[in-house]
């Protein structure tokens, strides 16, 4: 049986795609998370009207349509607002 050698240090990881390079700047995944949950509550509040509309045009399909379409509007809603808020602070 061979010995792992855990001697090899890794080394500081680069700047994520379009995030401020200087140090001191505060990013934190929780604010992500937050607004992801945040629109996500609005998208289930609203499906119902959702739904009510897209039951006399899709029949059937309204609840996998209306699913897929909520949470993904509310995904890409969240990272717009997300992409507002960290300009805004001066990340991006």
């Amino acid at each position: 049986m061979q010995l792992i050698d855990f001697g090899v240090l890794m080394s500081e990881g680069q700047a994520l795609p379009g995030r401020e390079i200087t140090p001191g700047k505060k990013t934190t995944p929780w604010l992500d998370r937050l607004m992801l949950i945040l629109w996500l509550i609005i998208a289930y509040e609203i499906s119902d009207g959702v739904l009510n509309y897209l039951k006399p045009i899709l029949g059937f399909w309204s609840k996998p349509f209306a699913l897929i379409g909520l949470i993904t509007g509310a995904i890409i809603v969240s990272e717009q607002f997300l992409i507002l808020i960290e300009k805004i602070r001066g990340i991006r």
